[in-house]
């Protein structure tokens, strides 16, 4: 069984809509719920299923490289999962200690990754992930918080 298209999408939970980085597409990413969808704007076609958290996604961002992503969900376990474009297989998963997911965002070079949420106290915390080594199956570190 094969999934070709998921109906909805979902401002209140995330506003975020993005365009693929890579040059030769016309892509755009959104989401439904838990899931983030890849759609071709030409073909109306959706290409990719990001498949994998279990609340809704409350913000994402694409690398500038266009190779990977990182999508947030917020609530008790909050978490961010960081995607490899291409496949839609997640590469890892990074706790958060926070209730509320804000933003997310990739450094120009894509090697951190820096997040904003809101941890059970209402105060607001960025945190900064070195997300240099993941194609080498090495957990993203904690660089500042």
């Amino acid at each position: 069984m094969e999934l070709k298209h998921i109906i909805g999408y979902s401002p209140s939970a995330c506003l975020n809509l993005k365009w693929s980085r890579l040059p030769h597409e016309n892509i755009v990413i959104f989401t439904s719920a838990g899931v983030m969808i890849t759609m071709d704007v030409e073909t109306l076609q959706q290409r990719r299923f990001f498949f994998g958290h279990s609340a809704p996604i409350s913000c994402f961002d694409i690398a500038s490289h266009g190779a990977i992503l990182a999508s947030a969900q917020e609530g008790k376990n909050s978490i961010i999962r960081i995607w490899d474009y291409h496949t839609a297989r997640c590469l890892s998963m990074l706790p958060m200690p926070v209730v509320s997911m804000k933003c997310l965002s990739f450094s120009p070079d894509g090697r951190f990754l820096a997040s904003v949420g809101k941890d059970a106290h209402n105060k607001e915390l960025i945190v900064v992930w070195d997300i240099s080594k993941i194609h080498k199956n090495e957990k993203p570190e904690i660089l500042a918080r």
